[in-house]
C-alpha cells in the first residue's frame, strides 16, 4: 500500500528515471516509489518551523538515524531550495542536540520530558529522548556534514556546527579513558542484560569507550570497532575542516592524534585470526586481549567498513573478515528461503535485517549480484512497500517494526547508487 504522495519533483524525476532501469525488479520499483520518500515526507515535521526527523514508528529523532534518513537526498540539493533548507535545518538540529547532550541517542522536537523508558538512572534532560551512548551517534552527524559540504561547498554552515564539533572531540578523548575521566552512568531498572549497562573493565589503548552498540544494546566489550572504524573516519574530517574551513592547524593536530591512536588501536587490538594466517577485525574487545567475533546489522558494522571510508572493499582483512561475518562463524547469520543475511541481537533469532543484506548489495563489486539482493530485500517487504527493521528468513510476514525510516532510505541510497547517480568518494582511511 502506497502511504505517500509526493510533494517533491525532483525525486518524482528521479524516480521515473529509475523506471526503465529496473523493469526487470518490478518488487524493487515497488519499494523504492515509497522509501524513496519517506524520510521527507512521512517522518519529517516542522516543529517551531524548523525540520525535525523521526525514526519512523517510534515518534523521536535519532542522531543516527536521522544521518542515514538524509544521506540519499544530498545529490539533490541543488536542484530544490526547499530540499536544501531541510538539509540544513536538520544538521542544525544535530548541532544543538549535541551541545544539549553529547551522551544522548535521541531527542525530542520541544523539551518536553517525553522518554521512552522512565525509569532510566542517568543525567535527565527534558529534550532527551534515550541517553545510550554509542560511538557512533556522535560520528554520525559528522559524516552527513561533511557529505553536505562536499556537494555544496557551504563552509558556513560548517562553522555554525563549531561548537558541536569541539564538543565531540572533548567527548571522545574524555571516553579513551573512560575509568577514570568519564561523566557518564546509566542504569535501566528492570531493562535486562541488553538495556543496562553490566560492561566489564577496559584497557586504556587509545581507543574509545561505547556503552552500547549501534543497535542500541549494551556492549559486552565497550571497545565497539566498527564505531571506532566510524569515528576515526568522522575526526579526520573534522581535521580536514579545520584547515579549510575553520583555519585551526591545532584542532586539526588534535583531531589527528586521535585518529592515529583509534587506527593504531583498531590495528592492534582490534584483529583475530578467523583461520591460521589470516586475520579479521573482531566486533568488540576490551584492549586486554579479549573479544567478540560476531558482527551485527546496524550500521556502522564490520560489513560496512568500505561504506563508511574505513577500508576499500579489497583489503584484505575487510575481505576475511567479510567471509567471517558472512557465515555461520557470526552467531547472527542466518539463511533461509526467503532471505539470507546478518541479524542482530536486537530482535528475535533466524531474522535477518534487510539492511544488512543492503550494506551487503552495496559493498560488492558485482552490480548484477547487488541487484539480486535488493530485489530480495523488496520481495521480502511482506507486501507493505516498507523495508522492516527484521524478517524472518522463512516467513517474511513475520517481521519487526511496521516503519523504519532509516531502512527506507538506506534502500534508497543503494537503489539510486547502482542506477547511476553516484555517491560522493573519499579516500579510505587505512590502505
Amino acid at each position: 500500500m502506497i502511504r505517500h504522495n509526493s510533494p517533491w519533483p525532483v525525486l518524482e524525476e528521479t524516480f521515473k528515471e529509475l523506471v526503465p532501469l529496473w523493469q526487470d525488479y518490478p518488487n524493487v520499483l515497488r519499494v523504492m516509489r515509497q522509501a524513496f520518500i519517506d524520510s521527507l515526507v512521512g517522518s519529517l515535521s516542522w516543529p517551531e518551523k524548523k525540520p525535525y526527523l523521526v525514526t519512523g514508528d517510534i515518534k523521536a529523532m535519532w542522531l543516527r538515524d536521522s544521518s542515514g534518513q538524509i544521506e540519499p537526498y544530498l545529490r539533490f540539493i541543488d536542484q530544490d531550495s526547499h530540499l536544501a533548507r531541510v538539509v540544513q535545518g536538520i544538521i542544525r538540529r544535530q548541532a544543538k542536540f549535541v551541545l544539549i547532550d553529547p551522551y544522548a541517542n535521541a531527542f525530542n522536537p520541544f523539551p518536553n520530558g517525553k522518554t521512552g523508558v522512565f525509569w532510566d538512572q542517568t543525567a535527565k534532560n527534558p529534550w532527551v529522548f534515550e541517553r545510550k551512548f554509542a560511538l557512533d551517534s556522535l560520528a554520525y552527524p559528522v559524516r552527513l556534514w561533511w557529505l553536505y559540504w562536499k556537494h555544496t561547498g557551504d563552509g558556513q554552515l560548517i562553522e555554525e556546527c563549531l561548537p558541536a564539533v569541539k564538543r565531540i572531540i572533548e567527548v571522545m578523548e574524555v571516553e579513551q579513558d573512560h575509568d577514570l575521566r568519564s561523566p557518564y552512568r546509566f542504569r535501566r531498572v528492570f531493562g535486562g542484560r541488553r538495556n543496562t549497562l553490566a560492561p566489564g573493565p577496559v584497557q586504556r589503548c587509545g581507543l574509545v569507550w561505547s556503552g552500547f552498540r549501534p543497535s542500541d544494546d549494551a556492549g559486552r566489550f565497550c571497545y565497539n570497532i566498527p564505531g571506532q572504524m566510524m569515528a576515526a573516519v568522522s575526526l579526520d574530517m573534522i581535521a580536514e575542516w579545520s584547515l579549510s574551513v575553520f583555519n585551526d592547524p591545532t584542532l586539526a593536530a588534535r583531531a589527528r592524534g586521535i585518529v592515529h591512536q583509534l587506527v593504531e588501536g583498531i590495528m592492534t587490538h582490534g584483529l583475530v585470526e578467523s583461520s591460521p594466517g589470516t586475520l579479521a577485525w573482531a566486533y568488540e574487545v576490551n584492549g586486554e586481549r579479549q573479544h567478540v567475533i560476531m558482527d551485527d546489522a546496524n550500521i556502522p558494522s564490520l560489513l560496512s567498513a568500505p561504506f563508511l571510508f574505513f577500508c576499500s572493499a579489497t583489503h584484505p582483512v575487510y575481505l576475511a573478515t567479510r567471509r567471517l561475518v558472512l557465515s555461520a562463524a557470526n552467531p547472527y547469520w542466518y539463511r533461509g528461503s526467503q532471505l539470507t543475511g546478518v541479524g542482530s541481537a536486537h530482535t528475535q533469532k533466524h531474522r535477518v535485517w534487510p539492511m544488512a543484506v543492503i550494506m551487503d548489495a552495496m559493498t560488492i563489486s558485482n552490480p548484477d549480484q547487488a541487484r539480486k539482493k535488493l530485489a530480495a530485500v523488496a520481495a521480502a517487504d511482506a507486501n507493505t512497500g516498507w523495508i522492516h527493521e527484521s524478517v524472518d528468513v522463512n516467513h517474511p510476514r513475520n517481521f519487526s517494526r511496521d516503519w523504519f525510516g532509516w531502512g527506507n532510505a538506506l534502500f534508497a541510497e543503494a537503489v539510486l547508487r547502482l542506477s547511476g547517480f553516484p555517491a560522493i568518494s573519499r579516500p579510505p582511511l587505512v590502505q
